[in-house]
């Protein structure tokens, strides 16, 4: 006789595969869904190297935060600096062409507008720094920077496609859910619209370097001093390269539309969830309001933007009504966008506290796509 209780089980005793219990619970819901925004929120950002505004971990959890807390904020701003970093790399290669070298891709663009470039170590150079090398003489547009860079870029591919994937998982159940007529939680509703905001930002930084930590030197052509090129940029006489170079920069009303569009439909977005289950009365009534109204910053926003960069309003006092009425259209919307924004984020949490049996149940075949 053994005393091995191996030993003493039957055949019935022993299973092969043995699948997972039916259905889904609350920590499944909130699991899946933060898993997606961390992610997804985190893996999107591309700190510049501004080492005065703190460790490169704190600026990058700064944007992670700014994304979930004003995600058409975030998006406007990087698109607004795609834009510059595409005009910026044009009017390079133009003036490449005419004395001749190697034309700089948007990797080396995104490089300089992260002050990724230094003559001596300590000076990071800007655009207007590089041009104005370029044509007096101190710099030659000799080489290209991408291998480079592409080799100091710590861009983890494998975060962002399971990122990507985690997120792909959570659209597809709840498309599947709506199929079948099943409830979808407000947290859901929330995270895909985060989700769209986030690959938007994927789009837009898709070249831009990440975590990078060490600058670029740009060698002097023989016969000029370091000296005489920190006192080149500091000469006042190029004031006339730097003036023009700002206004063909200028892509504020195109960013305006952006961000305004991206906040009306991030709210809008909200408004699917019209009908959803709610704990309370009061709640349901709360989103719908706040989903609502935190699309209408998007109109203020862009009267407000029109209004300050007006350039048909004649005579000094019109304009400064004009700016006037612009800064409070301005203060309007943020005092809308904060409250209605902030009760959204707070809502789809604390919605998960009550929510109807059939939010549990589960679409069978989603199961067989993998997962986090």
């Amino acid at each position: 006789m053994t005393s091995n209780g191996a030993s003493n089980q039957t055949a019935s005793d022993t299973f092969g595969f043995v699948s997972g219990p039916e259905g889904r619970g609350t920590l499944d819901i909130l699991w899946s869904c933060l898993s997606v925004l961390i992610l997804c929120t985190w893996t999107a950002q591309h700190p510049d190297m501004n080492v005065s505004l703190g460790p490169k971990w704190v600026r990058k959890l700064f944007l992670a935060c700014l994304t979930i807390f004003a995600p058409d904020l975030m998006l406007a701003i990087t698109f607004s600096f795609f834009l510059d970093v595409r005009r910026a790399v044009t009017l390079y290669n133009e003036r490449v062409e005419i004395q001749g070298g190697r034309k700089w891709s948007m990797v080396e663009g995104f490089y300089v507008e992260m002050e990724g470039f230094t003559l001596d170590g300590e000076r990071p150079l800007t655009w207007e720094h590089i041009l104005i090398l370029m044509r007096e003489g101190f710099i030659a547009p000799h080489r290209s920077y991408a291998e480079e860079i592409r080799d100091r870029s710590k861009a983890d591919s494998l975060a962002k496609f399971i990122s990507v994937g985690q997120a792909l998982w959570l659209v597809v159940q709840c498309i599947a859910r709506a199929v079948e007529h099943l409830p979808i939680s407000t947290l859901e509703f929330g995270t895909i619209g985060y989700v769209f905001i986030t690959c938007a930002l994927y789009v837009l930084n898709w070249r831009k370097p990440k975590d990078v930590d060490t600058r670029i030197y740009i060698p002097l052509l023989s016969g000029k001093s370091y000296e005489a090129a920190n006192a080149a940029l500091e000469t006042d006489q190029y004031s006339e390269l730097r003036r023009p170079f700002f206004q063909e920069r200028n892509n504020g009303g195109l960013v305006l539309l952006v961000g305004c569009g991206a906040c009306a439909g991030f709210g809008a977005w909200h408004c699917i969830a019209w009908n959803s289950f709610f704990p309370s009365q009061l709640e349901q009534l709360l989103w719908r309001i706040s989903a609502v109204l935190s699309a209408l910053p998007s109109i203020l926003a862009f009267m407000g933007g029109g209004l300050h960069e007006a350039e048909y309003l004649d005579g000094d006092l019109v304009r400064a009504i004009g700016k006037t009425l612009a800064y409070l259209f301005f203060g309007l919307a943020a005092v809308l966008y904060i409250p209605t924004r902030g009760f959204l984020f707070v809502e789809m949490f604390l919605g998960l506290r009550r929510m109807p049996a059939g939010m549990f149940d589960t679409v069978q075949w989603t199961k067989f796509i993998p997962h986090i």
